[in-house]
């Protein structure tokens, strides 16, 4: 296990506060969690983009590695669910296009992060989102299948939970894709992804009347605006095939 506690401090080369990552190198036994670390380093050198969260800084010592890092001011985007209980229609719209936007960048790069939720989509003072914490990400061209099941399983895809996964792989891009779309019934459910309460209680609750009701009364003037009512019709779906294929 590796300790990667943030904590904060000032980096007078940029002027601002940043967030710094430590990682104690006494806890680097295995290959794998040397590997992991490397990868995590080298991927976040390539990225720049404004909701992805930057490496200002790497630091090297006898006994751990400091990333000095983008500092998110108002913290994680699940603490701010948990806050409001469920976002308004507007603000999650508005942080579902820029999960979104990363998300394309990131595939763009060629990288695939498989652990997309709230806790680690940070937000910064203008309450923009930064995607962080690239622990599982890896370089995944277009196309390209994954062997290695990873990520939470609220959040992931069904691909990675099928048993199959462990000899036929996955592909890559499309998991992202899937937990952006759960992390977004997770901002307009007030839930944490897909647990079996929450789904219960959010079909019945919220999914059906507001899908009925909504669709039949605004679909046609608000198509664009409203987009993300797709994204639920389609997660109502796969949410029915989840339950009952894997358990």
């Amino acid at each position: 296990m590796i300790d990667t506690t943030p904590h904060t401090c000032a980096h007078f080369a940029i002027l601002q506060q940043v967030a710094v990552k430590v990682l104690q190198k006494s806890r680097m036994k295995q290959a794998d969690e040397i590997e992991r670390v490397g990868r995590e380093i080298q991927i976040l050198k390539l990225l720049r983009h404004a909701y992805v969260v930057r490496l200002w800084e790497i630091v090297h010592t006898e006994r751990s590695i400091y990333l000095a890092m983008e500092f998110a001011e108002r913290g994680e985007l699940f603490q701010h669910i948990v806050k409001q209980g469920r976002l308004a229609e507007g603000e999650a719209r508005r942080f579902f296009l820029q999960i979104l936007a990363g998300v394309e960048y990131l595939h763009t790069m060629e990288v695939v992060h498989r652990d997309i939720k709230p806790e680690n989509l940070l937000l910064d003072a203008q309450l923009d989102i930064r995607i962080a914490d690239f622990g599982l990400a890896t370089k995944c061209k277009a196309g390209q299948r994954l062997m290695h099941s990873c990520g939470s399983p609220c959040y992931a895809a069904p691909e990675l939970l099928a048993r199959h996964t462990v000899t036929t792989g996955y592909i890559g891009h499309p998991v992202d894709v899937w937990s952006s779309g759960v992390t977004l019934f997770a901002m307009i459910g007030g839930c944490e992804g897909l647990k079996r309460g929450s789904i219960n209680i959010y079909i019945h609750t919220y999914i059906h009347t507001y899908i009925h009701t909504y669709i039949h009364t605004y679909i046609h003037t608000y198509i664009c605006t409203h987009i993300y009512i797709y994204m639920c019709v389609y997660i109502y779906m796969y949410i029915y095939m989840y339950m009952h294929i894997y358990h």
